[in-house]
C-alpha cells in the first residue's frame, strides 16, 4: 500500500508549533519513489510499497531505499529484474539494491528501473540425486549458449530472441520438441523464437539403439533414410522410430564389377520402412549378386521396344542377375515420320511378346538381342489428330495423345475425345469451342485410305488476381465481371478500388504499374496484380477479438477478455498486476465512452483488456490513448454470447488450457483420467446470475453461474459440464468443470468446442487417457 501523506504533514505541524526554539516550520521536501515499469515492490526505511508512493520529508532527513534484486510472479512464471537507481537530477547512478539518501527538496523523485523478464521452462529430465553425474541424463539444451542438463526455469528479457539447441548423449536421438504458445513451432535441433510471454519447451530425447546397415559386397553403397552412404554404416536410431532403408541397383564396385540388388535380411523391398527395435545393436545386410549386361536394339533402329512393361526406357541398356525373368516385347508401331512397322522377329528366333530367365553364363558373356521389324502392308496412311492451340492433351482410344500426334492403322475407326477444359498452365484455361468439321468433342473418326487431318480448336481464359494487405482494407471494383476470375484472352478490364477508412494507396505492383487509383489490364495472358496500400494515419484499429483465440463469430461479449490488435499500440510491452488489473499501462489507456477498460498487459501489435460486463449489445467504439501519439479507434460488434476457449500450441496444434483437480494442467503427455473432473477455462460465454466486478479477481470461495446454458460439444454430442461460472482467483475467465466419463472416448485425442444459446466458440484438442 502507498504510505499516506496525510499522516506525516501533522507531525511535522505539531514538530513546528511545539519546539519553542524553531522560529518556523522546517523545508519539506516531497519526494516520489517508484519502479519503472510500475508492477515491482520496493522499500522505504523497511515499509513496503507498490508502483509508487510520495514522501513529504523534512529536508537534511536521513532515509534508506531498497528493492529486491528479482521480484518473481510464479503464477505466470515472470519476474523483474532491478537495473539501478537513478533521480531527478540525473545525477544518480546506482547500480546497489540499497541505497541511503538525504531529503532534499531539489530532488523531485528516485525511480528504480526494472526489466519484465520471461521464464523459458525446460522440460525434459528430473534427477532424483543432488549428483548430477549420477544420473543418465538424456543429453542437454543449450539456450542462448548457456547448457543446462536438467528440468529448471530460465529467464530472459521480454523481447529478446531465444536460440534453443537439443544435444543428445550417446544412446539417445533427439526426435523433435513439444512447445507451448509463443514458441516456435519448427522441429529442427536448432530452433529460435521471439519470447513475447513464458514459453515452456520440451526437447523430446528417445532411447537409441546402433544399427549397422551393409551391403554383401564391399565398395557398394546402400541408402539410409534417403541418403547414400558407403557400406557398411553405423548409426543411432531411436527406439521405435521409423527410418526408411534402401539401395540403388544396379552398381558397379570399385573394379568395375555390375552388381543388382537381390534381397534385405529382413526381407523388406528394396525400398522400405524400418522401425528401430528394442535391441541395442541390430544389423541390416543387402544382398547383392553378379550382374551382366543385357541390351537391346531393333532393326530398323529407332523403334520402340516395351521392357517389363514400359515402353519409355530412356536407353534400352540393362544389367540384370541371374534366375530373374523378364518380358521383352516388339509392337506394332509408327515411327516420327508416319510409317507403319509390324514385328518381324528376334535374333534369338523368340516370339514378339516372349519372358526370357537369364542363366549365369548369360550373365558373364552378356545379352545382346535385335528385333527386326518390316514396313506394315495394312496400313493405309496417316491420321493426325492436332489442336489450336498446339501441345495438348486428348484422348485416342481411351490414350493420351499429346498433340500434334500422328497415327497410322488398319481400316476401322478412332474414338478422339477433346475436354470440355484444360488447365495446361497455372492461370490459364482453355475452352473447347469446337472441332473444325463441326465433330462433337467426343467423336469417331473413320480411318481412310489417304491422309487425314483433324483440328480441335480452343479458346484461351486468363485469370486475373488482385491482392493487398490487410486484404480487408479493399473494396474490388472489376468491369466486366467474372464469377471466376477468369477472362477471354484479350479481354479489356477496368479496375478500381475503395479504401477502408484510415488506409492510403499507394501504387501498383505486379502485372500493373502506376498511382492512378483505377487502371484497365489487357487480358492477354495471366496476370496479378497488387495495390500496395498502407495505413494513413494511427486512428484505426484492425479488430477487436475474443483474447481465446479465432472463433467462429467476429463479435464479442461484454466482461469478456478481448485483444485489440493495431499497427501501433503502445510503445513497449509492459505486463499488469493480476488483481485488481491496471488501468494504465506504459502510458496506455482504453476507453469506451467516458470509462476506462481494465489493461492486462500492452505491447505495440496487440493490447488484451476486459469490456465492461453491463456493456450495451450492437455496434460499439473503444479508443486506444498512448502518450505522444494520435489516439486509435476501433469499430466492433458486441452481442450477449460469444464464447472462446483458451488454447495452448503443442507441436504446433491447438490444445485446451484445461486443468486437473490438483491445479495442473492438462498435456498430451499428462492427459485426463477416466473418472477425474477437469476444468476447462474460457471467456466471453456472457452475463452471470450474480456479476463479478470487472477488473478484480473472483474471490476463491465463490460460485457464480452463467445465466446462459453452456455445452460442450465433440464428435456432435454433448457433455453437460457440471458447473459453468466465473473461474475463482481470476479476472473475465468462465470455468467449466465437468467429469470426464461417458460419452467420453479413451486412450485418444478428441475435438472440443463449447457453445451457448446456439453460439459455437473455437474449436481444441484434448488428450484423454
Amino acid at each position: 500500500m502507498h504510505r499516506s501523506s496525510s499522516r506525516v504533514l501533522p507531525s511535522l505541524i505539531a514538530l513546528a508549533l511545539g519546539a519553542g526554539t524553531l522560529q518556523a516550520a522546517a523545508t519539506i521536501a516531497a519526494t516520489r519513489v517508484y519502479t519503472d515499469p510500475a508492477a515491482t515492490s520496493f522499500l522505504v526505511d523497511g515499509q513496503r510499497f507498490t508502483g509508487a508512493a510520495t514522501f513529504l520529508w523534512p529536508q537534511g532527513s536521513k532515509h534508506t531505499l531498497d528493492i529486491d534484486p528479482l521480484q518473481y510472479d510464479p503464477v505466470v512464471k515472470q519476474r523483474f529484474a532491478f537495473n539501478g537507481w537513478s533521480d531527478s537530477t540525473g545525477l544518480l547512478s546506482a547500480a546497489g539494491t540499497h541505497l541511503v539518501i538525504t531529503a532534499d527538496p531539489s530532488i523531485s523523485f528516485y525511480k528504480a528501473a526494472v526489466t519484465l523478464q520471461y521464464a523459458v521452462s525446460l522440460n525434459f529430465f528430473t534427477c532424483p540425486s543432488a549428483d548430477i553425474s549420477a544420473c543418465g541424463s538424456p543429453g542437454k539444451l543449450v539456450v542462448n549458449n548457456a547448457a543446462y542438463l536438467v528440468n529448471t526455469d530460465v529467464y530472459f528479457d521480454a523481447g529478446s530472441t531465444i536460440t534453443l539447441m537439443a544435444v543428445p548423449n550417446p544412446g539417445y536421438v533427439f526426435t523433435g520438441w513439444l512447445q507451448s504458445s509463443g514458441a516456435n513451432t519448427a522441429q529442427a535441433y536448432l530452433s529460435s523464437f521471439s519470447l513475447t510471454g513464458p514459453v515452456a519447451v520440451f526437447p523430446q530425447f528417445l532411447h537409441a539403439g546402433a544399427v549397422t546397415i551393409a551391403a554383401n559386397q564391399p565398395d557398394l553403397h546402400v541408402l539410409a533414410d534417403r541418403t547414400s552412404v558407403m557400406s557398411p554404416v553405423t548409426l543411432d536410431w531411436g527406439i521405435g522410430t521409423t527410418h526408411t532403408v534402401g539401395v540403388s541397383s544396379p552398381q558397379t564396385d570399385l573394379h568395375g564389377r555390375p552388381w543388382v540388388f537381390d534381397s534385405w535380411s529382413d526381407a523388406g523391398a528394396a525400398t522400405h520402412p524400418y522401425v528401430m527395435p528394442s535391441q541395442a545393436l541390430v544389423s541390416l545386410t543387402a544382398k547383392f549378386v553378379p550382374g551382366g549386361r543385357a541390351t537391346f536394339l531393333t532393326n530398323p533402329a529407332g523403334l520402340a521396344l516395351d521392357i517389363d512393361g514400359r515402353s519409355d526406357w530412356p536407353t534400352y541398356n540393362f544389367v540384370w542377375a541371374a534366375g530373374v525373368p523378364h518380358t521383352l516385347s516388339a509392337p506394332q508401331q509408327v515411327d516420327a515420320a508416319g510409317n507403319g512397322w509390324i514385328f518381324k522377329s528376334w535374333s534369338n528366333g523368340g516370339a514378339a511378346t516372349q519372358v526370357i530367365v537369364p542363366t549365369s553364363a548369360d550373365i558373364a558373356a552378356g545379352i545382346r538381342l535385335t528385333a527386326n521389324f518390316a514396313p506394315s502392308s495394312e496400313t493405309t496412311g496417316r491420321t493426325v489428330i492436332q489442336t489450336s492451340p498446339a501441345g495438348l492433351h486428348l484422348l485416342v482410344d481411351g490414350t493420351d495423345c499429346l498433340t500434334p500426334c500422328t497415327l497410322s492403322r488398319t481400316i476401322g475407326s478412332i474414338n478422339v475425345s477433346a475436354p470440355a477444359t484444360l488447365q495446361p498452365a497455372d492461370g490459364v484455361r482453355l475452352q473447347f469451342t469446337g472441332w473444325v468439321d463441326g465433330g462433337p468433342g467426343d467423336r469417331t473418326i473413320t480411318v481412310a485410305g489417304t491422309s487425314q487431318t483433324f483440328t480441335a480448336n480452343y479458346s484461351s481464359f486468363y485469370r486475373l488476381a488482385c491482392s493487398a494487405d490487410p486484404a480487408g482494407a479493399v473494396t474490388w471494383h472489376l468491369l466486366p465481371v467474372s464469377t471466376d476470375g477468369y477472362y477471354p484472352a484479350q479481354t479489356s478490364v477496368a479496375i478500381s478500388l475503395d479504401l477502408a477508412h484510415g488506409y492510403a494507396f499507394d501504387s501498383w505492383e505486379g502485372d500493373a504499374s502506376g498511382a492512378m487509383q483505377a487502371i484497365s489490364a489487357i487480358m492477354d495472358r495471366p496476370r496479378t496484380i497488387r495495390a500496395e496500400i498502407h495505413r494513413a494515419s494511427s486512428d484505426g484499429i484492425d479488430g477487436v477479438r475474443n483474447a481465446a483465440g479465432e472463433t467462429p463469430e467476429a463479435a464479442v461479449a461484454p466482461g469478456a477478455i478481448v485483444s485489440i490488435y493495431g499497427p501501433k499500440l503502445a510503445p513497449v510491452i509492459e505486463v499488469g498486476p493480476n488483481s485488481p488489473v491496471a488501468q494504465t499501462l506504459g502510458g496506455v489507456t482504453v476507453t469506451i465512452g467516458d470509462r476506462l477498460l481494465p489493461l492486462f498487459f500492452v505491447s505495440p501489435g496487440q493490447i488484451n483488456t476486459q469490456l465492461p460486463s453491463d456493456l450495451a449489445a450492437g455496434d460499439q467504439t473503444l479508443v486506444v490513448h498512448a502518450e505522444g501519439q494520435p489516439d486509435a479507434t476501433g469499430l466492433f460488434t458486441l452481442q450477449r454470447n460469444a464464447p472462446g476457449l483458451f488454447y495452448q500450441q503443442v507441436g504446433g496444434k491447438a490444445y485446451l488450457i484445461a486443468l486437473h483437480a490438483d491445479g495442473s494442467l492438462i498435456t498430451p503427455k499428462s492427459p485426463a483420467s477416466r473418472g477425474e473432473r477437469i476444468t476447462a477455462l474460457g471467456t466471453g460465454f456472457g452475463p452471470y446470475q450474480v456479476q463479478p466486478l470487472d477488473g478484480f479477481a473472483v474471490p476463491d470461495n465463490s460460485s457464480d453461474k452463467l445465466t446462459d446454458h453452456a455445452q460442450l460439444i465433440f464428435e456432435g454430442k454433448v457433455l453437460e459440464p457440471e458447473f459453468a461460472g466465473a473461474a475463482a482467483g481470476r479476472v473475465g475467465v468462465v470455468a467449466i468443470r465437468f467429469l470426464v466419463a461417458d460419452p467420453l472416448p479413451v486412450a485418444t485425442t478428441i475435438e472440443l468446442k463449447a457453445r451457448v444459446n446456439g453460439h459455437n466458440s473455437n474449436t481444441v484438442l484434448l488428450p484423454l487417457e
